[in-house]
């Protein structure tokens, strides 16, 4: 697509006035190589980018749900553990010995309770021959037997209570994840708030970034005219992220989440992207909580646009420009409205058309205006610019 130019120094080059020599006579022009190249046309993608966070779906802090001494570590700091793992072990011995007292006052109950149905049914017999048992009597035995069905329920919601007891001595993980550092050791004596360790999810993996206000706007508008989906109604809403250290965008997720309102402190609204986060063959995961991450948005499908170089775009004074060269050689100016950033490409909104030939290498080296040679009292024309000139032309 480049070619290289040879184009005319008097009609492309201008140092302001000078003399070439103690005779006094002006320079001569030499030609002034550039390399140019006409725009590419491709399908293009526009993208918002901006900075977020991972984040882990799920945390869990280890705490124990019964008071005791800690008598094994059954994990290692900083591994996988997985949902069920036993990670700590609190001495059962006393809790044992509780639930074996409540298994005993169990026993007890259903055998009261077995002599007052007893006591009941003899009484429903004698009932029925007038005058051996008054209805007071009867009553008592009846109140007996209800009294003693209430202690066998009490007793064994108490066995039920202090065979928990028996299983929380064994702390266990109550998800999937990568566990902390161990915060109390062996032989301590731990409450129901002592906390042990924590265990972050690791699959997916959520990234929580902000997205401005100007850009809220910008969407907004592209979901009323049906070019971007809306991801409060949509699960599929697609959005990419790149770690510090990679080049572009490797990973991609969907859109799981955005916030109910914009927070009026920073003028922007809260949104989350969900990723998968596989192991790979050696158990180890791309994504960790708490990273940097680079996140990209698309904002619609792919359409046709025309790029340039990075390399030929130049400013003057906040005016975005290329030099073209025209079919007589002739350097010309060019005001371009440019939009993103491409793999080193910028798309031209408006300004070019797909057969200029854009300068790309020897911008410094060249420029339209009038060469001036002061010397000879002269004035050639060096091109035709479409604007005013880059630099001041020297007065002869």
């Amino acid at each position: 697509m480049s070619r290289r130019l040879a184009a005319i120094a008097a009609l492309m080059f201008v140092a302001g006035c000078s003399n070439s020599g103690p005779e006094g006579k002006s320079a001569k022009a030499v030609p002034t190589e550039v390399v140019v190249a006409t725009p590419v046309e491709k399908s293009v993608t526009d993208f918002a980018e901006f900075t977020g966070r991972t984040e882990a779906p799920q945390l869990q802090k280890v705490q124990a749900k019964v008071t005791g001494h800690i008598v094994e570590i059954k994990f290692a700091e900083g591994k996988e553990v997985k949902k069920g793992d036993v990670l700590f072990v609190i001495d059962p011995r006393p809790f044992i010995a509780d639930y074996n007292v409540a298994t005993s006052q169990l026993e007890l109950a259903k055998a009261r309770a077995t002599r007052t149905l007893n006591d009941l049914k003899r009484a429903e017999d004698q009932r029925k021959q007038p005058g051996v048992i008054s209805a007071q009597e009867y009553d008592k035995y009846v109140a007996d037997k209800l009294e003693a069905d209430a202690a066998v329920k009490a007793a064994e919601a108490t066995v039920a209570a202090k065979k928990l007891d028996v299983d929380y001595s064994k702390v266990v993980a109550e998800q999937d994840g990568r566990v902390s550092r161990i915060y109390a050791t062996v032989g301590n004596l731990i409450t129901t708030s002592t906390l042990l360790t924590t265990i972050v999810s690791q699959d997916p993996m959520y990234v929580y970034f902000d997205v401005d206000e100007r850009r809220i706007l910008e969407i907004q508008k592209r979901i009323r005219e049906g070019t971007f989906k809306s991801a409060r109604k949509n699960d599929d809403v697609p959005v990419e992220i790149g770690l510090a250290n990679d080049p572009g965008f490797p990973y991609r997720g969907t859109i799981n989440f955005v916030d109910n309102k914009v927070d009026s402190s920073t003028g922007s609204i809260k949104c989350r992207g969900m990723f998968a986060n596989p192991a790979d063959s050696n158990g180890d995961r791309v994504l960790s909580a708490g990273l940097f991450v680079h996140v990209r948005l698309p904002l619609g499908a792919p359409h046709k646009a025309l790029l340039i170089s990075e390399r030929a775009v130049a400013s003057d004074q906040g005016q975005k420009y290329v030099l073209i060269v025209n079919d007589k050689n002739e350097v010309v100016f060019r005001p371009v409205s440019l939009g993103q950033s491409h793999d080193g490409f910028r798309v031209v909104e408006s300004g070019l058309s797909a057969g200029d030939k854009v300068i790309v290498t020897g911008l410094q080296r060249v420029r339209p205006g009038p060469y001036c040679d002061s010397q000879n009292g002269r004035n050639e024309v060096a091109g035709r610019a479409t604007a005013r000139p880059l630099i001041p032309e020297h007065p002869c």
